[in-house]
C-alpha cells in the first residue's frame, strides 16, 4: 500500500507545468530610447519539472539576468554521523532544495543553456552573469531538484514549491555606445580584489565627467563580499545609492557580493561647475566599487 501511495504521489508531484511566454514587461530605456533591460513580474509558485517562458529581443545577447525567488525547504540531508549536513554558509542542507536552469530558445526551438544551474535560496535576489552569447525570441527558466534526490520518497512526498517573483533581463551594450570608464578592478568576478575602491559604511565614492557630455545611463559594478570566517561564507548587508549632481537616482538598492547595477535614464540638475559629479553611497555595511561606466551623448 505504501509503495502505491508513493507512486501516486510521484505522478502528481512531478507532472511538469509549462507556462506560456510572458510578452509584456516593464522596459527601462536609456536617454536615447534604447531598451537597456526589461522587468517581468511573475509572482507564481513552481514545483519540480515546471518551467516559465518570457519573450526577449531575438536580435540581442543577454548580459545579465536577475531573478528574485524564494525557496522554503523541509527535508534535511543527514550525514553518515546522523547529523544534518551543512552548506557553504554553515546552514543545513536540504534534499528538497530546488535549482533554476536558464535557456535561450532559438526560432527553431533549440534550447541553449546560458549559465550554470542556480540554487534557489530563501528570499534571494540572484544575479546571473558570465552568460553565453545565445540569441533567440524566448528565455526559459526551469526548476528541478538535484538528480540525486529528485526521486527520493521523502522529497516526492514533500511536493516542495518555490516562488518566482520576477525576472529582469539586461541586454548586452551596443558596441558603438560611448562611455567614460573608471576601471579599478579588471577581474570581473573577484569580489575581494584589493584594486577595488573600498568604501566604509556611510561613505561614498565620487567621480567627475565634463558637463558637455549628456549622461544617458550609468553602470556600476559593486559588491559587499567579506572574507570567509573559519571557511564559512559571511553575507554582507550593504545598500547602495547613486547620485548625479546631488540628485539621487531612485531609491537605495541592495548590494550583492559582486554585481552590476544599471541606472537609466539619468535625470539630474545641471552641474554647479564644469563637471558632472557622480557619487556612489553605501549604508548598512562596508562595500567596494569595482568599476563605473558613464554613458553619454554630446
Amino acid at each position: 500500500m505504501r509503495t502505491l501511495l508513493i507512486i501516486i504521489a510521484a505522478s502528481w508531484s512531478f507532472t511538469a507545468c509549462k507556462s506560456t511566454a510572458d510578452r509584456t514587461g516593464s522596459a527601462l530605456l536609456d536617454g536615447e530610447g534604447t531598451e537597456v533591460q526589461k522587468l517581468f513580474t511573475i509572482n507564481r509558485t513552481f514545483k519540480h519539472g515546471d518551467e516559465h517562458e518570457i519573450a526577449i529581443d531575438p536580435t540581442r545577447a543577454i548580459e545579465q539576468i536577475t531573478c528574485k525567488y524564494h525557496g522554503d525547504y523541509r527535508v534535511q540531508e543527514i550525514g553518515p554521523d546522523g547529523q544534518p549536513t551543512r552548506n557553504d554558509e554553515g546552514q543545513p542542507r536540504f534534499k528538497d532544495g530546488m535549482y533554476a536552469f536558464g535557456y535561450v530558445v532559438s526560432p527553431t526551438g533549440q534550447e541553449q543553456e546560458v549559465a550554470t544551474k542556480k540554487f534557489i535560496d530563501a528570499f534571494e535576489t540572484d544575479n546571473w552573469h558570465d552568460l553565453t552569447a545565445a540569441k533567440g525570441p524566448k528565455f526559459v527558466i526551469k526548476f528541478r531538484h538535484s538528480d540525486r534526490y529528485a526521486n527520493d520518497p521523502d522529497v516526492v512526498a514533500a511536493n516542495t514549491t518555490i516562488r518566482l517573483e520576477s525576472i529582469l533581463v539586461r541586454y548586452a551594450t551596443d558596441p558603438n555606445a560611448r562611455f567614460q570608464e573608471f576601471m579599478y578592478n579588471r577581474d570581473y568576478d573577484y569580489g575581494l580584489s584589493p584594486d577595488a575602491v573600498a568604501v566604509t559604511n556611510g561613505g561614498s565614492h565620487k567621480v567627475k565627467i565634463p558637463k558637455s557630455k549628456r549622461i544617458t545611463r550609468i553602470d556600476v559594478r559593486w559588491g559587499d563580499e567579506k572574507p570567509r570566517q573559519n571557511g564559512v561564507y559571511v553575507p554582507g548587508t550593504a545598500n547602495g545609492r547613486l547620485l548625479v549632481n546631488g540628485q539621487a537616482q531612485g531609491t537605495w538598492r541592495n548590494v550583492a557580493a559582486i554585481e552590476t547595477q544599471v541606472w537609466a535614464p539619468v535625470q539630474a540638475p545641471a552641474p554647479a561647475g564644469d563637471d558632472h559629479e557622480i557619487a556612489i553611497s553605501f549604508s548598512g555595511d562596508d562595500a567596494r566599487v569595482h568599476w563605473i561606466k558613464v554613458f553619454y551623448e554630446e
